[in-house]
């Protein structure tokens, strides 16, 4: 059966299959992101009299027939029924963002306020985000000074004016859903304890060349990277490096401790004075970014961003010049920390940003989050669980306690707006 709607005033009868709730809400949903007002009920899947004065209005817009209407900007009324979930998905699901206005316009009609501003004085130090904020004063080490808020308020917005590299892999228009928001934005605030700007893994050339006594992988035998020993024996990395120091102690070396996991004692563990030792794998490919980029292997798919990059950025330019004619594997062997310090630093986000697309992309496309409740709120390891809350934890942090932590994060920021 097929609803025939007549509006006064319109010479023209608009037709719509309005037959079921589920028909009903996509069209409220396209009529609320117009701005148009649904009354307190919000998408409910009801086709009643403020629905229908909605479409009314559209109409009179769309035909320019009874006189131009403005539609109402105030932000919806979310649903009083239902979990708080249930109503944000009701009542925001459908919300797109292709760039950090579209984002802070929406928390200001929500709250008042941008989303820098509303995480600090509304999220931050409360519930599952008790030690983390905009603000610094963290309670374990990272500490942000306070007076740069706006400088983090602005690497906020160049992140999300990036959403096209993070989440498609390509300079571009593309827009996300605000699940993918919320779990991504709040992995950075983890990773870069606030700052939204690339930061470097610390540690010694001991922490990353060893075990930890057994509580993380050795950099030097890990499977994404080439053991130091290997490459101490390499012309191509000898001949690139040969000017640093260290260079005559190691060149050519028969030692299998450089193979090992157990950093010789006789060598400086400080990376400003090991010379050609710190451009060895397990330093020189440590993590690096908004979500930390790691080993050779990954490195690697990063180069090949930079082959085909198609910006106007100078730094990435500068760089696709140097190495068009060089084999990736030549190019892994032969740069060094400044090179990748000034690509993820000094590139106006856009190589961090590719980054995080180059590790969801080979995660199952983790980030691919739908607004549907039951994957939402899904916990599973497998990867059938891509596409929920817990997964982006789990994959991004390597643990279940991760996963969970993140989707109570996630759940924490809806339920304030809810």
């Amino acid at each position: 059966m097929k609803t025939i709607h007549n509006y006064q005033d319109i010479n023209k009868q608009f037709l719509g299959e309005l037959n079921t709730n589920d028909e009903v809400k996509e069209v409220q949903r396209f009529l609320q992101a117009k701005g148009y007002n649904l009354g307190s009920y919000g998408v409910d899947g009801d086709l009643g009299r403020i629905t229908k004065k909605a479409l009314y209005d559209y109409f009179k817009v769309e035909i320019n027939v009874g006189g131009n209407v403005t539609p109402q900007v105030n932000p919806p009324v979310t649903p009083t029924t239902g979990s708080k979930l249930d109503r944000f998905i009701a009542t925001h699901g459908f919300k797109k963002f292709k760039n950090s206005t579209e984002i802070n316009t929406f928390f200001v009609q929500l709250t008042g306020k941008d989303f820098c501003t509303w995480f600090k004085d509304e999220i931050g130090y409360k519930g599952f985000w008790g030690n983390i904020t905009f603000e610094g004063r963290t309670r374990h080490g990272r500490n942000i000074p306070r007076s740069n808020f706006a400088t983090h308020q602005a690497n906020f917005n160049r992140v999300w004016n990036n959403i096209s590299l993070i989440f498609n892999g390509s300079l571009g228009n593309h827009s996300i859903n605000i699940f993918q928001f919320f779990a991504l934005v709040s992995i950075i605030i983890n990773e870069t304890g606030g700052k939204f700007t690339p930061i470097s893994e610390r540690g010694t050339l001991a922490y990353t060349f060893g075990t930890n006594n057994g509580r993380k992988s050795s950099y030097n035998t890990a499977g994404g990277n080439t053991d130091a020993r290997t490459l101490f024996r390499d012309p191509v990395f000898l001949n690139a490096h040969k000017n640093l120091a260290y260079y005559s102690q190691i060149a050519n070396t028969r030692s299998n401790v450089w193979a090992g996991t157990q950093y010789p004692s006789s060598y400086p563990t400080d990376p400003s004075r090991a010379g050609i030792i710190a451009e060895a794998d397990f330093y020189k490919f440590r993590g690096r970014g908004l979500i930390q980029t790691t080993f050779r292997s990954t490195y690697s798919r990063l180069i090949d961003f930079i082959k085909n990059y198609s910006g106007t950025n100078a730094i990435l330019l500068s760089y696709k010049n140097r190495w068009r004619t060089l084999s990736n594997q030549v190019i892994l062997s032969t740069s060094r920390n400044t090179d990748w310090d000034a690509l993820f630093l000094n590139s106006n986000l856009e190589f961090p940003c590719y980054a995080i697309y180059n590790f969801q992309h080979r995660r199952n496309d983790f980030l691919n989050i739908p607004s549907i409740k039951s994957k939402l709120i899904q916990e599973s390891t497998v990867r059938s669980g891509s596409g929920s809350l817990f997964y982006v934890g789990y994959r991004v942090g390597g643990s279940q306690r991760y996963g969970r932590l993140l989707k109570a994060r996630v759940l924490q920021m809806i339920e304030e707006l809810a």
